[in-house]
């Protein structure tokens, strides 16, 4: 059964990916640009009261789900999945808000672990969390650019950022032992040579 190549959105009128589409346009997503993505989520998900990881999997079904979200033809993935963490994210921090009973957090005698969503966390500031994700962007942008043809080091990079062990990481990047080593070696003589002269 032949599936249109492309789908039009009934609100706007701009063409669509089609689920099948959609799904090999995030499968072409490079490794570190999924990190970038994950990260952005974390940010994306300050004061929603859920998680980074389930925003970002929210996203990637509400887009999958028959009368769900669609990316258009035209967007990028990466900068659609990002614009669609955004306004998931800030749903749940309306619906957090309406729901959230008059009083609650605000006395000294109720204690947190009562409250059935978690407060937004008063520490790091905004300022200081979107600070952070500026700079870890552009050296995630940088690491991209650096290993772009090298999958076993995007592999590493991935491990680190998220606290793989090893066999995990050589699992990820199908490599030996000696592959992995040398992958390692690749990434921290990149890193050294990228970022060694800026402190």
């Amino acid at each position: 059964m032949d599936e249109k190549p492309r789908e039009l959105n009934n609100r706007s009128g701009r063409s669509v990916l089609t689920r099948d589409e959609f799904i090999t346009a995030l499968r072409a997503v490079s490794t570190i640009g999924l990190v970038r993505l994950k990260e952005k989520a974390k940010f994306r998900a300050l004061g929603s009261g859920m998680e980074g990881d389930d925003l970002f999997q929210e996203a990637i079904l509400r887009t999958l789900d028959e009368d769900g979200r669609k990316c258009p033809s035209d967007v990028p993935v990466h900068i659609y999945l990002d614009n669609a963490m955004r306004s998931i994210a800030d749903g749940e921090r309306k619906k957090y808000v309406r729901e959230r009973p008059a009083g609650v957090g605000q006395s000294d005698e109720e204690p947190d672990e009562e409250l059935l969503v978690d407060p937004p966390d008063q520490a790091p500031s905004p300022a200081d969390t979107a600070l952070a994700r500026i700079e870890l962007d552009e050296v995630l942008g940088a690491l991209e650019q650096m290993f772009a043809s090298d999958p076993e080091a995007e592999a590493v990079i991935l491990g680190d950022l998220e606290g793989w062990s090893a066999n995990e990481v050589k699992d990820l990047g199908k490599m030996d032992d000696k592959q992995y080593a040398a992958a390692r070696k690749r990434v921290r003589r990149g890193l050294a040579r990228k970022f060694d002269n800026r402190g």
